[in-house]
């Protein structure tokens, strides 16, 4: 596979905008409640994706589609108001 390659595979991925990671992190801060917040690696657990990947879509980068939707989910948030449109 060349370069060309891998980056035009990584164009079709998506990323939440900035104003969707700040819902994140406040949905993240509140999901527990009891002062507990949701950590990256129980989201991870709960979204069947590996740790890496939600770390990846936390810090605004590119991840698969289906793997942004269930991390979305699972913070009982909307897909729309989280990632950016193409």
């Amino acid at each position: 596979m060349t370069k060309t390659m891998i980056k035009d595979q990584r164009k079709r991925g998506v990323r939440a905008t900035d104003n969707g990671l700040k819902k994140i992190v406040e949905a993240k801060a509140t999901r527990l409640g009891g002062g507990k917040r949701l950590t990256i690696e129980k989201l991870a657990e709960e979204s069947n994706v590996s740790e890496q990947t939600v770390k990846r879509f936390l810090k605004g980068l590119r991840i698969d589609q289906d793997y942004a939707m269930v991390i979305v989910k699972a913070l009982n948030l909307e897909y729309k108001d989280i990632i950016e449109d193409k």
